[in-house]
């Protein structure tokens, strides 16, 4: 454009904005603009603070850091994926712990993906760990997502568990198991722990 025409559009943008028919618009703009943006800061600071609620006031607590050690040591020893089929009392008792482990981490995934919780406060105090953790339960959860449906004779994998879970490790890491990627058979080569009824309601035996 050359000088003439800046020009040009300098007069109209002159004469638009000494126009008083347009004040109320400009107001009614800014104002809408002001509003938006304080919202924004707000909503802002209250996914921070709801997620240094859940740091201080559920990852602190006794009963979690238990949760925590407890699948640690399980993640040390390799001792994760064979919980899905527990035979002795201990190994209930560690499928409890795990399961409510992990539940934990789909409620925070959960949380990220539906904006309710900061992903950049949560990822700098647990990231490293939250991938690794879904890396090392991963087996677990593959065999745990399989269903066997009483009432048709039929296994089904339900992808649904634990995929919050899942996919924040993978938005995280390049290096987090896929499990979506992974071939599966038409039924499993084990017998999984969780069967489902004829109403699809999953109960546990052995």
């Amino acid at each position: 454009m050359d000088s003439g025409g800046i020009q040009k559009s300098l007069d109209w943008l002159i004469v638009l904005l000494g126009n008083p028919l347009l004040i109320p618009l400009y107001v009614g703009l800014m104002t809408a603009y002001i509003t938006f943006m304080i919202n924004r800061a707000q909503i802002r600071i209250a996914r921070r603070k709801a997620t240094f609620d859940v740091i201080i006031n559920v990852e602190k607590t006794a009963s979690y850091m238990l949760l925590n050690r407890r699948f640690s040591e399980l993640r040390r020893s390799g001792g994760i994926k064979h919980i899905c089929h527990p035979d002795t009392g201990t190994l209930h008792e560690d499928r409890t712990v795990l399961i409510e482990y992990l539940n934990h981490y789909e409620v925070v995934a959960l949380g990220i993906r539906r904006k309710l919780l900061d992903p950049a406060v949560y990822r700098k105090w647990m990231g490293g760990a939250f991938v690794r953790d879904w890396n090392a339960a991963a087996d677990f959860v593959e065999r745990e997502r399989w269903r066997l449906h009483s009432n048709i004779g039929r296994w089904r994998y339900d992808a649904t568990t634990y995929e919050n879970f899942e996919w924040l490790a993978c938005l995280w890491s390049k290096d987090a198991v896929r499990l979506a990627k992974r071939r599966r058979p038409s039924q499993p080569a084990f017998e999984p722990d969780v069967v489902a009824g004829p109403d699809g309601a999953a109960s546990t035996t052995g």
